[in-house]
Formats: C-alpha cells, structure tokens, sequence
C-alpha cells in the first residue's frame, strides 16, 4: 500500500546500537514509504520532528505520536516504535474497514538482554494502522 506514512516515535532510551540496528530493518520493511520520525532530541531518521525533551510518559507517546500523523499527508498512517521490528508486509496490509483501529495482534515480545521471549495476542499502539482522519480527534480526546 502506498497511501501510508510510518510515523516512529522515540524517548532515546535504547541503546544506541540496537536503535540503529531497528531503524536498519525499519528502512527494509518500509520500502520507500515515508517515515516521519517523531523525537525528544534532533534525530536524523525520516523526517524529523523534534518536540524537545518531554519525559517518558503515555502523555509523551500520545503527544509524539499525534505531532506525527498531523505531518502525514496520506490517508492511512502506522504508528511505529522504536524497539519494533518490522516485516514489509505489515505495511502493505490494506484496512478493509476505514472506521475501524486495526491492530496486528500477531507478534512476538524479545526481552533483548536475555533472550527471553513470549507470543502475546494484545493490541499495542506500535502495532496499529488507521486513518488520519480517525487517529487525530481520537487522540486530541484522549489527551
């Protein structure tokens, strides 16, 4: 699909080489599709968005992730964590319904620093795609 914009949001927590390393394997599974990044300090990945250091918070990831998908110009955004992988097919998926959150709740959980791993069906906002149009006022309310 490619009326889609991949909006990657991040507190700089990770250490630095596994940052790089999922950023790498983000740029593969977005095949050319935009990247609008999202960051509490300058960042030169996508289309950088700084909005200064505002802490580690729900508030912070819903503010970030918002200040993202007002930038998208497509029709459908994914919202794209920093500490994901990512497969090419995740952001071909078209929604079959416009007014609905999709989420993919297929996933696998890695604990990096000891390899303990866990399949969990839930939904996290890493895993979703919507429209613009439902993602904005819905997170406007929120915060």
């Amino acid at each position: 699909m490619n009326d889609i914009t991949l909006i990657y949001y991040t507190d700089h927590t990770l250490e630095s080489e596994f940052e790089k390393r999922c950023q790498e394997e983000l740029i593969k599974a977005a095949q050319g599709k935009r990247i609008i990044s999202i960051s509490q300090k300058p960042m030169t990945f996508g289309d950088n968005i700084c909005l200064g250091e505002i802490g580690r918070s729900h508030l912070s990831l819903f503010k970030q992730a918002l200040a993202g998908v007002k930038e998208a110009k497509t029709k459908y955004v994914a919202m794209v964590e920093h500490d994901c992988m990512y497969t090419p097919e995740h952001f071909e998926w078209i929604p079959t319904d416009d007014k609905v959150f999709w989420y993919n709740i297929n996933h696998w959980f890695v604990q990096l620093k000891t390899g303990v791993y866990s399949y969990q069906r839930r939904k996290p906002m890493s895993q979703l795609i919507c429209t613009r149009e439902m993602f904005i006022p819905a997170v406007e309310e929120k915060i």
